[in-house]
């Protein structure tokens, strides 16, 4: 079974008798700290792959080690909005 926290994030897996089998928690963007963990859900319910350490939100991936998507976010860009990088912010 599954056992996830307010994020629908999986804290724990637990076998038939209810035995906790793999237990883990996330930092800040959701990056796991135990990397071993054997369930494919992870971070906010969602598939994690375990090759890359990306986590794949149903369009495209997530790098919790860095709180990015990958590629960037591009989405939000319209035409004559300037960019944070183009306004000098620090």
């Amino acid at each position: 079974m599954l056992l996830r926290d307010h994020l629908a994030s999986i804290r724990r897996v637990t076998d038939a008798n209810g035995n906790v089998a793999e237990e883990t928690s996330y930092a800040a963007y959701g990056e796991l700290t135990n990397t071993a963990m054997q369930t494919q859900k992870s971070y906010i319910g969602e598939r994690f792959d375990p090759q890359t350490g990306l986590t794949y939100l149903n369009a495209r991936y997530y790098d919790p080690a860095f709180g990015r998507y990958v590629p960037p976010d591009e989405a939000g860009d319209q035409a004559g909005q300037a960019r944070p990088e183009q306004v000098g912010h620090p």
